[in-house]
């Protein structure tokens, strides 16, 4: 028999896991298969896209676009938002499917002319003259691809642990960790910065990640009492429980938003702005997705069911209203905080003159994701629990 205590012991568990490291594989094997007709690396074309993109534009492979299509669309959908479009779901996931769709056509057409055009130095060389056949082959190509790995994380986000859209840019941040801590002891080691700024600069990291995983952990709580009520010939309800909501629900979302709307800006601009607009952006995009983060209308509907009600809160709209406005604070909040973990690493890094990219959108995303990862594991472990109690008590 089973043991509900032992999280290893879940099949549903397992197989979610299964589906979690079976995405991930058969995207790292779509990253292995070349495109055609053209050869050797360009992560000198597309270094700023590589861990975004979960690692795939970065070479030269049919998955180059990686997840960039499907997040510009879900920016659309945002706006749309905003604009007081109402989409029904299954008009949502069409409308999503067909600007992903759009994207992976524009972006590819664009890549398309990026290795047409690349310098020798770049090392990118085309078997065949850039024509028609060039380009038409290669845009179908990387927009199949684009359309295929936006299929993927869905699948990952129905049947995984976490937005699969989350979890492959994840992978493309957590290949560059290693990388990132070699070039540091490489950089000690040929004395292009002292043992000092190389010291302060990993205490930054700790706390760095110290400080995020006390942002994605906090939570606003409030008190739910359940009214006293008859079910049979046992009296239920008259107890109180809490019902939580994250001060940080979107930042891992906003962040990487925020950092795909950068990268469509079409010519480099000055770190003061780019930092300044990256925070506004990861503010916003927090805000934005307040209530599809929360969903402050479900919670209060399931409240009312329940026969539960907040202290001091009507049940019902009352209950609705009161979610809203406490969403609106907390996504505030929680983007500013999101914005301050990503733009602060950047200015310590130039007050100590580091001479390498320290990203505070990457390390958000990796150490966000990886405890969402931990609370979906939990998470399920206790709901298997509960059912596990509910059944002994119903013998």
């Amino acid at each position: 028999m089973s043991d509900p205590t032992n999280r290893y012991d879940d099949p549903s568990l397992g197989r979610r896991v299964a589906w979690t490291l079976a995405g991930l594989a058969v995207f790292r094997l779509g990253l292995a298969i070349p495109l055609p007709w053209v050869s050797a690396p360009t992560a000198g074309l597309f270094g700023s896209l590589t861990a975004l993109s979960g690692g795939a534009s970065g070479k030269v492979s049919i998955l180059a676009l990686g997840v960039l299509p499907l997040l510009d669309a879900e920016i659309v959908l945002l706006l749309l938002r905003v604009l007081r479009v109402r989409l029904a779901d299954e008009r949502r996931g069409a409308w999503r499917l067909a600007l992903t769709a759009a994207f992976a056509v524009l972006q590819a057409g664009l890549y398309a002319l990026a290795l047409a055009h690349a310098p020798a130095a770049e090392g990118a060389r085309l078997a065949v003259p850039a024509g028609a056949a060039f380009y038409g082959m290669t845009v179908l190509t990387l927009a199949a691809g684009a359309l295929f790995t936006a299929w993927l994380a869905e699948r990952m986000t129905e049947s995984g642990l976490a937005n699969g859209a989350a979890l492959i840019v994840f992978a493309g941040v957590a290949g560059r960790i290693d990388a990132a801590v070699w070039r540091v002891i490489l950089l000690v080691d040929r004395e292009q910065i002292g043992l000092v700024a190389a010291a302060v600069f990993a205490a930054l990291v700790l706390a760095a990640v110290a400080v995020i995983a006390a942002v994605e952990t906090a939570q606003r709580k409030f008190t739910v009492q359940y009214a006293k009520r008859i079910v049979g010939r046992r009296m239920m309800g008259g107890t109180s429980s809490i019902l939580p909501l994250k001060v940080e629900a979107s930042g891992v979302v906003a962040a990487i938003l925020s950092w795909a709307v950068l990268q469509l800006v079409p010519i480099p601009l000055p770190w003061p702005v780019s930092d300044a607009l990256l925070a506004a952006l990861i503010v916003a995009f927090c805000w934005l997705r307040r209530e599809e983060a929360i969903r402050p209308g479900e919670m209060a509907e399931n409240l009312r069911k329940s026969g539960g009600f907040i202290a001091g809160i009507r049940a019902g709209d009352a209950t609705a209203a009161h979610l809203r406005r406490a969403a609106a604070h907390l996504a505030f909040d929680g983007g500013v905080l999101a914005a301050a973990i990503v733009v602060l690493p950047d200015l310590l890094r130039r007050a100590l003159r580091l001479p390498f990219f320290f990203s505070g959108t990457l390390l958000l995303i990796a150490v966000g994701v990886a405890l969402d990862l931990m609370g979906q594991v939990e998470a399920r472990q206790m709901m298997r629990q509960y059912e596990s109690v509910i059944k002994r008590q119903r013998r």
